[in-house]
């Protein structure tokens, strides 16, 4: 046939369901999302329905410090800098199932999935307005719903040092 449907995909997405981003008056940051996914899939050829759905909730705190006195890094001279130390801390807890189900009415039966957590702190400082620096440290946790596959964990950190380059 010329024009043959092998496959049909319907794909839902609330990102954010509900949202609070707050900066409070004492300089702290507060977030708090939720989010659902949905992603239906009907394949023609094999009769079947693969459901991927996603539940996912962020929250974040962060602390703006101002003005910190940072001598050692501005070198020599005994004056500091006149610039912000941003510090947050954000937790991501997400879910995803993935469902698979025959169209001649057997029962449904999971095929992937899990648990992701990630855990991300870091700290922002603009040194002068070509130079920033960000430490940070991520760790991410997936823990899988099936057996066929292994526990996962992520961990990396370190220093970045942005530099600009502009007249």
């Amino acid at each position: 046939p010329r024009y043959q449907i092998t496959q049909i995909t319907i794909s839902e997405q609330l990102a954010p369901l509900i949202g609070i981003d707050a900066t409070l008056k004492n300089n702290v940051t507060a977030r708090v999302e939720y989010k659902q996914m949905r992603t239906l899939t009907l394949t023609l050829l094999n009769n079947r329905m693969n459901e991927m759905r996603t539940n996912e909730v962020t929250i974040g705190l962060g602390y703006r410090i101002a003005n910190p006195n940072f001598s050692f890094i501005a070198g020599a001279s005994t004056k500091g800098t006149q610039n912000d130390l941003n510090i947050r801390f954000d937790l991501n807890i997400r879910d995803n199932t993935n469902i698979l189900r025959d169209l001649d009415g057997s029962e449904a039966q999971p095929s992937g999935g899990g648990r992701n957590v990630s855990i991300k702190p870091s700290a922002d400082y603009v040194l002068n307005d070509r130079v920033n620096l960000r430490f940070f440290y991520d760790y991410v946790l997936n823990t899988p719903f099936i057996s066929t596959t292994f526990p996962n964990r992520q961990t990396s950190g370190g220093l970045i040092i942005r530099f600009t380059i502009a007249n």
